[in-house]
């Protein structure tokens, strides 16, 4: 059981190499550290055409999985990650925003737990996008939340 298990494991980890999805990671990650986003991301990706189906379904199945997700979100230290869909001239496109404590350390995260939902996010990513074009940041401020 633990050998099969680990199996799975190591497997879906697989998805998680710089050969898997270079851009999405490593190269996102210095393009965001160049522009001194440490703590937040925001980035445009151009979906593949054909895809907008798979995209839709993929959401739906983020919305449904929400409790797994708050989990992977607090194992990554992310506090928000929003995704909005834009429709263009030229295709569709994601708008992707992320605020979390550290984007190195969120980024080390998603690959050193592999959890299943978090899998399913970045094999959706490689199957529906193309790559990410980052938005220069210009503004942001975050107003200290009170407690309800």
């Amino acid at each position: 059981m633990f050998f099969l298990l680990s199996s799975a494991l190591l497997a879906h980890s697989a998805l998680l190499t710089e050969e898997y999805y270079p851009s999405r990671t490593k190269g996102v990650l210095e393009q965001a550290v160049e522009k001194g986003c440490q703590q937040y991301l925001c980035g445009r990706i151009k979906i593949k055409e054909g895809s907008q189906e798979e995209v839709r379904h993929w959401f739906q199945v983020l919305n449904d999985r929400k409790d797994e997700l708050i989990e992977a979100f607090a194992l990554e230290e992310v506090w928000i990650e929003s995704i909005f869909l834009e429709h263009a001239v030229d295709g569709d496109y994601l708008i992707y925003y992320m605020r979390q404590n550290d984007l190195e350390k969120a980024f080390t995260a998603l690959g050193k737990f592999g959890l299943p939902i978090r899998l399913f996010h970045v094999d959706h990513w490689k199957k529906c996008c193309h790559e990410c074009i980052l938005l220069e940041p210009l503004f942001d401020l975050e107003r200290q939340r009170c407690a309800p």
